[in-house]
């Protein structure tokens, strides 16, 4: 097996690469081929495709994020990749990968592909095990486990109905008080709704002290959502705009993966909103049979294994699992080290990169 890289990937390589992830049970919209098209970058940050070949048959596949660094050395980081068949696959792609990558350069990568239970149980035990020419990786240390490693999955199949008799009864009652209020979710329309969309994503990141830096542009999220599916919406309340949200399509699943209030202090329940309107719209075509999504992605819980000091996830994690759900172990970030006396010289210098 071979690793080709490259900036961009001609039309009929993409729809290859496409796919081939789309049919992985791994499969993750951060490693869609496209998500090339949506992912933030600028300064020392790029994207590259990355094919994993034997002859000329499509192996694997990852959209690897470029850091840049002085003397033409990098890192770089698959997340939720390296794409493969099956978690076995991923020993044979790592082979091939992580000399290709020392060669061109790169001081160590961080991988995660998107694994569930006894399947990320899998790659884990590959990606921690020795083989000539490739290093063992490590479980990377907590501050650097950027992607959640438990989430939730709420059954779209069994409808609005039946999912709001399993919830636990506070999320009940805030569920039902919504049927009470003039709530809209209607689609964002034109570059007013957009612009409206920023200013408040803008606002809440200032008062919270957040970085916007590595989210998607909103018009490019946007645009993937009118050709893949999912939401991308305002919400009125009482005639009057109230927030906004983005849900994309991933796979079988789909999740919230942006947030915007015109007040981030109202006491009004915002995120039962977006749940409600995702679990009405969704479930009810789960159930007509159509080609949608099979489960709604809670967005990580806390994971047991991954020390953090959040102050704010208890909260969160009391939220979503007043909802049904089966709880699923992602894989977590492993870090492979392919320069290590380079690797030491930078964590000496950011010591948050270990």
């Amino acid at each position: 097996m071979r690793a080709r890289l490259s900036p961009v990937l001609d039309p009929q390589d993409r729809a290859r690469a496409q796919a081939f992830c789309r049919a992985s049970a791994g499969y993750s919209y951060l490693q869609d081929p496209g998500w090339i098209d949506v992912a933030p970058r600028g300064g020392r940050h790029d994207y590259l495709h990355v094919e994993l070949l034997e002859g000329e048959e499509l192996r694997g596949y990852g959209l690897l994020r470029r850091t840049r660094l002085p003397g033409g050395y990098a890192l770089g980081a698959f997340r939720r990749g390296p794409v493969t068949a099956d978690p076995e696959a991923l020993a044979a792609a790592l082979d091939a990968l992580l000399p290709e990558l020392a060669r061109r350069g790169f001081v160590a990568v961080t991988a995660n592909p998107r694994w569930e239970d006894d399947d990320a149980d899998r790659a884990e035990a590959v990606m921690a095990s020795a083989a000539k020419d490739r290093p063992v990786g490590t479980v990377a240390r907590p501050g650097r486990q950027n992607l959640h490693s438990v989430t939730g999955l709420i059954d779209l199949s069994l409808g609005p109905d039946a999912i709001l008799a399993a919830c636990n009864s506070h999320t009940r009652r805030k569920l039902r008080g919504l049927e009470k209020r003039d709530i809209n979710v209607r689609p964002l329309s034109g570059a007013a709704d957009l612009e409206l969309f920023r200013r408040w994503q803008g606002h809440f990141a200032a008062d919270r002290g957040l970085d916007l830096r590595g989210q998607p542009d909103l018009g490019a999220q946007q645009r993937w959502v009118a050709a893949r599916g999912g939401d991308f919406a305002l919400i009125e309340i009482d005639g009057a705009p109230f927030g906004a949200f983005s849900i994309l399509r991933d796979g079988p699943r789909v999740l919230n993966v942006g947030l915007a209030w015109a007040d981030p202090d109202s006491k009004l329940p915002r995120s039962y909103i977006t749940f409600w309107h995702a679990i009405r719209r969704y479930g009810a075509e789960a159930m007509a049979g159509q080609d949608g999504p099979r489960w709604l992605d809670v967005a990580g819980l806390t994971d047991p294994r991954v020390a953090r000091a959040d102050p704010g996830a208890e909260g969160r994690d009391r939220f979503k699992l007043g909802f049904p759900m089966r709880v699923v172990r992602l894989t977590r970030v492993h870090n492979f080290v392919l320069r290590p006396a380079l690797f030491a010289a930078l964590g000496a210098l950011r010591p948050g990169l270990k």
